[in-house]
C-alpha cells in the first residue's frame, strides 16, 4: 500500500480481510479511505452496511445505485465480490438487487441450486448477458435444464464475446420452440452472418410473435432489399412509415427506398418530416437528402426545365438542422456543382458555368491522393473549363498506384477514355461496382450531361 497507495483494489481487499478479522475501526478508516479516492465506490458503501447493517446504512447502499439500469451495477459488484472468492456476499448483495433473470441466476448458480424455474419464468425482454463470468454460470444452467432461455441467454454472451460459431450453435438448437420475437430476429441475424442461413423463416416468425415491432419490420425491410426486392421493400417501409411517422429510422428507410426507385420528390417529403437528434455519425439523413436532391434535378435536366434544377441543385447543398449533423469545414459538392455548371452553360451564363467547373477542377487537383469516383467529374471538367491537354494532365497527376490498383480508379479512367473493353472488364471482375446510390447517381450525370 506504501508503493501504490490509490490503488482502489488493494483497499477493496483490504477492507474485506478486515471485516472478517473482525477489525472494525480499522476496516471503517480503509473505508473512509476509499471514499476519499472513489467517491462512488459501490463495495465501499456495502462494506460499511456489512460492517453495521443499520437501515440507514442499507438505504446509504441502495441510494447509489441510480444508474440507468441499477440491475448491472448490483451484479457488477456481486461478480466482482465472487471473483475475490466471497460468495455468501455475493450473494448479500444480490438479495438487495432488482428482481431480474441474471440476478435469479447468479443466485442460483453460487448456491448450486438446480431449480432454475425462477429464471426460464421470468420474461426475455431487456436480458442481455455479455459478461464473461456469465459465461459461466450460463454454462452451468445449461446442464441443469434444456430449457430455450438457458440456451438463448447463453448464446446472446457468447456472442458478445466474439463467439460466434457456439451462439449460432445454441440458437439453432432451440429450434421453434421460443415464443419471444426477439429470438428470431437474433437468431435471423446471426445465421445470415455466420453462416449465410437465409433469414426470412426467422423474420416471419419474428413477425407473427410480434406484428407491431418497429425494429422487425425495419428488418424485413432490409432484408427484401437486400435479395433486389426492391419494390416489395418499399411498400412494407411504406407501411411501417404509415404506422411509424415520428420514428427517425423508419422514415431514413422509406426514405432511401424511395430514392433506390426513384421517387425523389416523394423522398425530399419524407426527409423533410424528419427531426433527428445529434448524435455522433448521425451522417445518414443529410446524404439522404443530397442525393434525393441531386436525383430529382437531374430529373428536371431530363426535361430541360434547367431554372427549376439549379433551385434543387442549390438546395442540396445545404444542411438542415433536422437532419442531425452540421456543415463540415470542408464540404464535397462536386455533383452538385457540375450539374450547375451544366444548367448555367445550358441557360446562357458561360461565365458562373465556366467558375463552377473550375470549382470541380480545384477540388480534383488538391485531393489527388484520394481514390473517389467523382474525380470522373473533375477530368470532365477540365475539358469544359480549359481543354482536353488540361483533362490529360489532370489524368495523368492522377495516375498514381493506389488510384490505377483499385477497381474504382480503373473505371474514372477507363470511363474519361470511353475504352469500352475495360468497363466490361470490370463489370465482369466488380459486379457491385456501380450497385451505390451514388454511382448510380454519377453514372446518370455522365451518360446525361458530360459524355454528350
Amino acid at each position: 500500500m506504501d508503493f501504490n497507495r490509490y490503488n482502489i483494489n488493494a483497499l477493496q481487499v483490504l477492507a474485506i480481510q478486515q471485516r472478517k478479522s473482525d477489525k472494525r475501526q480499522a476496516a471503517l478508516q480503509t473505508l473512509d479511505q476509499l471514499r476519499e479516492v472513489d467517491p462512488l465506490n459501490h463495495l465501499a458503501f456495502f462494506e460499511a452496511y456489512l460492517l453495521d447493517k443499520s437501515a440507514a446504512n442499507k438505504q446509504a447502499f441502495l441510494d447509489r445505485h441510480r444508474s440507468e439500469f441499477p440491475v448491472q451495477t448490483f451484479l457488477e459488484l456481486a461478480i466482482d465480490y465472487h471473483n475475490k472468492g466471497q460468495a455468501s456476499n455475493a450473494l448479500d448483495v444480490l438479495a438487495l438487487a432488482p428482481r431480474h433473470p441474471l440476478v435469479q441466476l447468479w443466485q442460483a448458480y453460487l448456491k448450486g441450486d438446480p431449480q432454475l424455474e425462477a429464471v426460464t419464468g421470468a420474461p426475455s425482454a431487456f436480458v442481455f448477458p455479455f459478461r464473461r463470468e456469465t459465461i459461466d454460470a450460463l454454462e452451468w444452467a445449461t446442464q441443469q435444464s434444456s430449457h430455450w432461455k438457458l440456451k438463448y441467454y447463453l448464446a446472446l454472451n457468447y456472442w458478445g464475446k466474439e463467439r460466434p460459431t457456439e451462439a449460432a450453435a445454441l440458437l439453432q438448437a432451440c429450434g421453434s420452440e421460443p415464443d419471444f420475437a426477439p429470438f428470431y430476429l437474433s437468431r435471423a441475424h446471426l445465421l445470415e452472418q455466420q453462416q449465410g442461413t437465409d433469414a426470412w423463416a426467422d423474420l416471419q416468425k419474428a413477425a407473427l410473435l410480434n406484428p407491431s415491432d418497429w425494429r422487425i419490420q425495419r428488418s424485413i425491410s432490409s432484408y427484401l432489399q437486400a435479395k433486389g426486392k426492391t419494390k416489395e421493400a418499399l411498400a412494407f417501409a411504406k407501411k411501417a412509415y404509415q404506422q411509424y411517422p415520428d420514428n427517425n429510422a423508419i422514415g431514413m428507410d422509406y426514405a432511401r427506398l424511395l430514392i433506390a426507385t426513384q421517387q425523389y420528390d416523394n423522398s425530399i417529403k419524407v426527409l423533410k418530416a424528419q427531426q433527428v437528434l445529434p448524435f455522433e455519425g448521425a451522417s445518414e439523413g443529410r446524404k439522404l437528402y443530397e442525393q434525393a436532391h441531386l436525383g430529382a434535378a437531374l430529373d428536371k435536366i431530363k426535361q430541360k426545365q434547367y431554372q427549376p434544377a439549379v433551385s434543387l441543385l442549390q438546395t442540396s447543398k445545404e444542411w438542415p438542422e433536422q437532419l442531425g449533423v452540421g456543415k463540415p469545414y470542408d464540404t464535397e459538392e462536386r455533383m452538385s456543382d457540375f450539374l450547375l455548371a451544366f444548367c448555367h452553360q445550358q441557360l446562357g451564363d458561360e461565365a458562373k458555368s465556366k467558375a463552377l467547373y473550375q470549382s470541380v477542377v480545384g477540388l480534383s487537383k488538391n485531393q489527388l491522393d484520394r481514390v473517389t469516383p467523382l474525380h470522373l467529374l473533375g477530368l470532365i471538367s477540365a475539358q469544359k473549363a480549359y481543354d482536353d491537354s488540361s483533362a490529360n494532365q489532370l489524368l495523368k497527376a492522377l495516375h498514381h498506384e493506389s488510384f490505377d490498383n483499385q477497381p474504382i480508379g480503373k473505371w474514372v479512367s477507363a470511363t474519361f477514355k470511353n475504352d469500352a473493353r475495360t468497363l466490361a472488364q470490370l463489370q465482369y471482375q466488380h459486379p457491385q461496382l456501380l450497385s451505390s446510390t451514388d454511382m448510380k447517381l454519377l453514372s446518370q450525370i455522365v451518360r446525361l450531361v458530360a459524355l454528350k
